[in-house]
């Protein structure tokens, strides 16, 4: 395994555990941060190299602590915007139910250690004209509305209110959590929570998506491993069961055994050492390509071949469904799809010509091979794409 990967898991088990640890021989410390900087760890790097010992005064640090402070002052700021949207739910007497980063940042010995790109609140999509004006009222703004989810932003935090736990085009997923709110009970006044164990596998499950998609990093382990921490009497018996019911329970067993490797005595395979290099990979054409393949699988399964996917593509491509354009396209959500579509391409054409030049290169790369290739990957470890059929009752 490369040196840098080794030395930026002993810089995150030394950050979560506050213990020094060794670091392996030839380790460079600066591109270890770097590393960790791409993977969006670098708040754990830093405080790992000074529990390891590391001076404050080495010449990669000062820079990483100007980037540490950020994190502090980003987190701080978040969770304050969390605070106040939760204060507001509760005195409007609306059900809201925060899950992922929400949650992990306060497993974390510091919550700046854990960054959130945006807060993932549940909640009753019944209830979202009376939402709406309360998000209004704290300063937010409305960004954009997927299958699952209503995004809202402000200055300091990007707030998604899902509506369901996971897109129903997500199937095989979907069939299994529902909306989310058959797994949850009340806790106190309108926050609702999950049991330890099934928001457990929720994060798993929000995981091993994002790896079929090719959109996961070491983070995604992290968030695991530290929960592991946290909650230690957690009923894994119960989780694995559910993973075998979400047909998972070879990847759930093969991260089972990378933590093992990561952060205890556990025996490296070729199956740990490629999740790893997967999820250490920090060149972004390299993660864009991936991304871009393993969309295809995903069409190829639904489509049939990499031609169809490839056609369908292109339609979706000149002709976005009202969600995409949505998302895309706010400032025209009120328009008719097709003067919405003359706007967009009026747009790309005279502002954006790279956007589809890039767009057209990206799916001339993917052919047969490539699909096949991830898809036998997929399946090494664990995974496969099953979204065209929903799980059995």
């Amino acid at each position: 395994m490369d040196v840098t990967v080794q030395g930026a898991i002993c810089l995150i088990k030394s950050a979560i555990t506050g213990q020094p640890q060794p670091f392996p021989e030839d380790f460079k410390l600066g591109m270890g941060l770097q590393l960790m900087l791409h993977q969006g760890v670098l708040s754990m790097g830093y405080m790992g190299a000074l529990n390891s010992g590391v001076s404050s005064e080495h010449p990669v640090m000062g820079p990483m602590l100007d980037l540490y402070c950020l994190d502090v002052m980003s987190s701080e700021r978040q969770l304050q915007q969390i605070d106040r949207i939760c204060k507001a739910f509760e005195e409007k007497g609306i059900d809201y139910m925060p899950v992922k980063g929400a949650l992990l940042k306060h497993m974390y010995p510091n919550h700046e250690m854990r960054r959130m790109s945006d807060a993932d609140i549940l909640i009753r999509e019944e209830k979202y004209d009376e939402i709406r004006p309360v998000m209004l009222e704290l300063g937010f703004k409305e960004a954009g509305e997927s299958d699952h989810e209503h995004i809202w932003t402000n200055e300091h935090l990007n707030v998604e209110l899902h509506k369901r736990l996971m897109p129903t085009y997500n199937k095989d997923l979907y069939s299994y959590f529902g909306v989310g709110w058959e797994k949850a009970k009340i806790q106190k006044g309108c926050r609702w929570e999950m049991t330890k164990e099934d928001a457990f596998v929720y994060d798993f499950i929000h995981f091993a998506k994002h790896y079929r998609d090719g959109e996961a990093n070491c983070r995604f382990v992290v968030d695991l491993w530290v929960y592991l921490r946290h909650y230690p009497d957690l009923d894994l018996d119960y989780i694995r069961e559910q993973m075998v019911i979400m047909r998972m329970e070879a990847f759930f067993d093969n991260i089972m055994r990378l933590i093992d490797c990561w952060f205890g005595d556990g025996q490296w395979d070729d199956r740990t050492e490629r999740i790893t290099d997967t999820l250490f990979a920090s060149d972004a054409r390299e993660r864009k390509e991936r991304q871009n393949i393993a969309k295809s699988a995903r069409d190829v399964q639904a489509q049939g071949s990499v031609k169809q996917s490839k056609q369908q593509s292109l339609m979706r491509k000149i002709f976005p469904d009202r969600e995409h354009m949505n998302w895309s396209y706010p400032q025209h959500k009120e328009k008719p799809l097709a003067i919405a579509w003359c706007l967009r391409w009026g747009d790309l054409m005279f502002h954006r010509r790279d956007v589809v030049k890039n767009r057209m290169a990206e799916m001339n790369h993917v052919n047969t091979e490539a699909v096949e290739n991830y898809r036998q990957d997929l399946e090494y470890v664990g995974l496969q794409f099953s979204d065209s059929v929903a799980l059995p009752d």
